[in-house]
Formats: C-alpha cells, sequence, structure tokens
C-alpha cells in the first residue's frame, strides 16, 4: 500500500484517477479473478490493494510472505565473495570491525528507513560500530544521508545486484 497512491487516497469513487484505475485494472482484473486459482500476497496491504483496486476476489487470495533465495543471500563464504564483501565495505566507509545494518527499498514515510537510520546514528554517537547501508531511493533520503558517516545512501540497484550489499552487511533489517 505504500507504493500504491489510491490505497492512501482519501478521493471519491468518481475521481479521475479512481475511474481510470477501474477501467484499466480493477475491471480487467476482475475478469482475470474469475480464470485464476490463487492470487499470492506477500502481506496484508499488498491483498487489500489486489482486492480493492485489482479486482481478485478476496477468496481467491492466499497470504504468502515472500521467501528468501537462501542460495544467493547468505553469508559469504568463498574467498572471493569475501574479497567482493570488503571491496564493498570499503567503497561506502565501512571498515572491517564496522557492524553494518542493511536495508533497501523505498525510503518512504510509511516505511520509514529514517528511523532506523536514526537509531544507528544514536548507537554510532555512543561509540558503537554500528553503521548503517541504505540502498534505494525516496522522500526520506536526504534525511538519512545528511545522518553523517554513520550511513551510507546508495542509490536502488537491480534485483540480481543486491547480493553483494546484503554479503557485505552484518544485519539485514526490514
Amino acid at each position: 500500500a505504500s507504493v500504491f497512491p489510491l490505497a492512501n487516497s482519501d478521493s471519491r469513487w468518481w475521481h479521475p484517477a479512481r475511474l481510470r484505475n477501474l477501467a484499466t485494472r480493477f475491471v480487467p482484473g476482475r475478469y482475470i479473478s474469475r480464470h485464476i486459482e490463487k492470487c499470492y500476497a506477500p502481506a496484508v496491504d499488498c491483498a487489500d490493494v489486489a482486492v480493492r483496486f485489482f479486482g481478485v476476489e478476496r477468496s481467491k487470495i492466499a497470504l504468502v510472505p515472500l521467501g528468501v533465495d537462501t542460495d544467493l543471500f547468505r553469508p559469504p563464504s568463498t574467498a572471493e565473495e569475501l574479497a567482493r564483501r570488503r571491496e564493498t565495505r570499503a567503497s561506502m566507509g565501512f571498515g572491517d570491525d564496522d557492524v553494518v545494518f542493511v536495508y533497501t527499498g523505498q525510503f518512504t514515510e510509511g516505511k520509514n528507513p529514517l528511523l532506523l537510520a536514526r537509531a544507528v546514528a544514536r548507537l554510532a554517537a555512543a561509540g558503537s560500530p554500528a553503521r548503517g547501508m541504505f540502498v534505494g531511493n525516496g522522500a526520506q533520503a536526504a534525511e538519512i544521508a545528511a545522518l553523517g558517516r554513520c550511513v551510507a545512501v546508495h542509490d536502488f540497484v537491480p534485483n540480481s545486484d543486491l547480493v553483494r550489499f546484503y554479503q557485505a552487511a552484518d544485519v539485514g533489517v526490514w
């Protein structure tokens, strides 16, 4: 819902954006919904958007949280992966002894990665080796970047490139 503007809008059903959604998403989605067995939603808000805006019948929604590809997203173990970890960390200003928290995604009020950045900044100010790595962009990017040396901000990367960031980090935060 945080990335689907109509889900957060108080507009009436006859608002142009809602009418456009009705014609281009809801009606075709309802037709398709009649011919599918299941629509898998990774979270409750995704299921709500599928029903309210894409016409999926509620009875066909299955809530299945996103899995993690543990073949890709795992601690580095080979010499090549360990070297890439050191390279990535160094390129972002992290040392070997830093404890790096990684957040990837949109920097929106709804997801609020700024909260994590502030927590990491407080830990760093207290002498902790905690550091933050933020991959993505959005409304909170400037505030996150302004927190200084405790945080590194990197723009969005393709999903296949995320592995190097996760392997460079110590803690993943969602």
